[in-house]
């Protein structure tokens, strides 16, 4: 969990209690795995503000993320 970036924390606890596992990949991306899904990969810390956050909570959300 250290690997995810602070304003992306609570999402990642909320994702690996919904059975998410996260793992850090190569080139610097966290890997979000959602049970029976696809992979999303997200850079390891979204720069560009809070739209690249917004951006990064969509791709989740859109993975499954409730």
């Amino acid at each position: 969990m250290s690997a995810v970036p602070g304003q992306l924390r609570a999402y990642a606890r909320r994702a690996q209690v919904q059975g998410w596992v996260i793992t850090r990949y190569s080139g610097g991306h966290l890997k979000w795995q959602p049970p029976g899904g696809r992979a999303v990969f997200t850079p390891v810390s979204p720069s560009g503000g809070n739209r690249s956050v917004d951006n990064v909570l969509a791709k989740l959300r859109r993975a499954g993320l409730k």
